[in-house]
């Protein structure tokens, strides 16, 4: 069993039960059927984390009871991650087993950590910001989970099998973050950065006081480089039109305090290069 100082959290596999889970300073109610407790500050291993292939030839991460899909690629470069003692390099491998599963991806998580960075350093975070932007880059790591074939897809009408299975990446995100060892903040941010103020979000439906606060900077860092991001299916919105939209969600799904403040960040000298090096290097989800 964890010690006080050790935060546990839980995770939802399928169906509906209630119980309750502390995001941020706020209690919220979480719907979950199978629960999943895991020690976020534990070391690779203590979970029973590990990287298996299946009789039929796929490859699986499985942490306790909750199994998350890899392509061949990713299970390779994970499998070293959970075998690295040092932290950083763990995660630093996680990254690369994203960019081996899909470079897409990768590009888009290195732009919303870049993006995150600058905001909290612009809200008065100081010397926890280069924290938030792990969190950023780490946000979409759950995308390891997803097949290939869909994050590469033609198309962004997802149909509802597709819809389910990319929206298990936030769950995949925090079950893998929690079993390499990552910071609380790093497991909020890939758990809650689809939360949205109004309730619409996913995959736990908070709504108001419940989103934490590395969801509110990484809901709106991340919506505006989906936004003017290449994608194979859509073209990219201008930063002007992007803006405009952040302003019209401002409010009721964005928060309006980080929109605000990061509009004023990408007219900074750091904003205008993290978006020149998104039109380099296309890459965007807005899943």
């Amino acid at each position: 069993m964890p010690s006080s100082v050790e935060t546990m959290m839980l995770f939802t596999v399928q169906g509906r039960a209630r119980t309750r889970a502390t995001i941020g300073a706020a209690v919220v109610a979480v719907a979950i059927s199978t629960l999943l407790a895991l020690p976020v500050a534990a070391m690779p291993g203590s979970t029973g984390a590990r990287v298996r292939r299946t009789f039929t030839g796929r490859r699986q991460l499985v942490v306790g009871r909750r199994k998350m899909p890899l392509s061949k690629a990713a299970a390779k470069v994970l499998d070293g991650a959970l075998r690295e003692p040092d932290l950083q390099r763990r995660l630093v491998k996680a990254l690369q087993a994203l960019r081996a599963h899909d470079q897409h991806a990768f590009e888009h998580s290195r732009r919303v950590g870049a993006y995150a960075r600058l905001l909290a350093r612009a809200l008065g975070y100081g010397a926890e910001a280069p924290m938030v932007g792990l969190a950023g880059a780490l946000h979409d790591i759950g995308k390891l989970g997803v097949s290939q074939k869909l994050l590469s897809g033609k198309s962004d009408k997802l149909g509802k099998r597709q819809l389910r299975e990319i929206r298990r990446h936030p769950g995949y995100g925090a079950t893998l973050l929690s079993a390499l060892g990552a910071d609380l903040r790093s497991v909020r941010g890939a758990l809650t950065h689809h939360e949205r103020l109004d309730g619409a979000g996913y995959p736990l439906g908070l709504s108001g006081a419940g989103v934490p606060a590395v969801a509110r900077i990484l809901g709106v860092v991340d919506a505006f480089d989906a936004m003017t991001s290449q994608r194979s299916y859509n073209k990219p919105m201008s930063k002007a039109q992007a803006v405009a939209r952040l302003r019209e969600l401002s409010g009721t799904s964005l928060d309006a305090r980080c929109v605000e403040a990061f509009i004023e960040v990408l007219d900074t000298s750091s904003g205008r290069a993290v978006f020149a090096a998104s039109q380099r290097h296309p890459g965007g989800s807005e899943h």
